[in-house]
């Protein structure tokens, strides 16, 4: 019996992702030319998510990809795979789309392989808007693991389609499907798929206006975690601990949250997409302080909340986040809408009209879930080309 094998550090995987970490890397210094520590490292590696993490994930995956045998079919699919994850974790969709491709070849009619692939596919498809071809891949793989009887599979497949049915503004749905990955993660149990679930579970609550609620369930998340491997799960919930509480008006402490653990955070691990979001929730909280009164507004305050909002969205466009980017704009539009009575007030409105139309035409392209934001950007069109003619 061989000292390493897959479905030990696997196991180890479900319950403690630092001890498979280490697994993975003692594999490798005991055997150098072994390809399947390398490409499983990278796996675990591409679920931390910070920029070194994906740094070296890359090199594994180059590595490996020397290391394996012509005839080994199915691992250098599972490597396109693993490949084709990282590529997404960056943003880099092109490329992951191209080695999920070379996956699947490689899978041919491997069931196992071709679910891991209608996933990973369902998660670029969600990714960029494409919710009902994301909801047909996630219920193809949700189908094989059903039909596998793997509970964890079906976890994972419940927990994107949660994520999924939230995005289609589906409340009902949504909550059907998190509640179900999250007892699987409890009852198999798996760490991480428990910790993905309670995650998803908060957000859920934040998207009903449920915001003690949520900031509970954050609270539960935070015992999930672990350090170094959770440090960007961490980061995030930070983000959803400050929405929690600008959505309860605690603005002073959304800010604090902010400003000393979610943004230097997010900073530290060189991740943009997390910078941005934190940047916006902060950039949320100054317009909604101008819109209360709370603030005396004049072209400084104006100025400094312009520049939060077309940084962030900036980096939403350049990930295709689609959603993300016309709410910046939106955000950006009832900044200009304050900043009318202020001296050079038509440079503000031409550039209100601006966003507003920009915004409008990033979510025409993905209708399915924004409803309420479109209808949002339309009355302050109408309302805008009022007041300027």
């Amino acid at each position: 019996m061989p000292p390493y094998c897959i479905s030990d550090g696997q196991e180890l995987r479900r319950r403690d992702r630092r001890a498979a970490l280490a697994y993975w890397q003692q594999w490798i210094y005991s055997d150098p030319a072994a390809p399947e520590p390398r490409i499983e490292l990278a796996v675990d590696l591409a679920d931390v998510g910070t920029f070194r993490a994906l740094q070296t994930a890359n090199t594994l995956l180059k590595e490996a990809e020397v290391l394996i045998p012509p005839d080994a079919q199915t691992l250098r699919g599972r490597q396109f795979y693993c490949h084709s994850m990282v590529q997404f974790q960056e943003g880099n969709w092109a490329e992951g789309q191209v080695a999920l491709a070379y996956a699947r070849q490689q899978f041919a009619d491997l069931p196992e392989g071709i679910a891991l692939c209608d996933e990973a596919r369902g998660i670029y498809e969600m990714g960029m808007g494409n919710f009902a071809d994301a909801q047909s891949c996630f219920e193809q793989s949700l189908a094989y693991h059903l039909e596998a009887d793997n509970g964890l599979g079906m976890g994972l497949s419940y927990y994107y389609l949660g994520r999924l049915y939230m995005l289609m503004d589906e409340p009902e749905m949504a909550a059907d499907f998190i509640a179900m990955a999250l007892q699987i993660g409890e009852e198999a149990p798996d760490r991480l798929l428990h910790l993905k679930a309670q995650i998803a579970l908060a957000e859920f609550w934040i998207y009903q206006q449920g915001y003690e609620t949520a900031l509970e369930l954050i609270e539960t998340a935070e015992e999930l975690l672990r350090l170094e491997v959770d440090d960007l799960r961490r980061a995030y919930l930070w983000c959803d601990r400050a929405e929690a509480l600008f959505g309860l008006g605690q603005y002073d402490r959304s800010l604090e949250v902010l400003k000393r653990e979610a943004i230097p955070q997010m900073r530290q691990m060189q991740h943009p997409v997390g910078c941005a979001i934190a940047k916006e929730i902060r950039g949320r909280i100054l317009l909604y302080r101008l819109m209360g009164g709370e603030s005396s507004s004049n072209e400084e305050i104006v100025e400094t909340i312009e520049d939060i909002f077309l940084d962030s969205s900036m980096v939403f466009e350049q990930q295709g986040m689609k959603r993300q980017f016309a709410s910046a704009l939106y955000h950006l539009a009832q900044l200009y809408r304050l900043a009318t009575g202020l001296p050079n007030s038509y440079q503000y409105q031409g550039k209100q009209l601006r966003s507003l139309e920009l915004a409008l035409s990033v979510l025409q392209q993905q209708p399915m879930g924004n409803g309420r934001l479109i209808a949002e950007l339309e009355a302050l069109l109408n309302e805008a080309m009022g007041m300027a003619r």
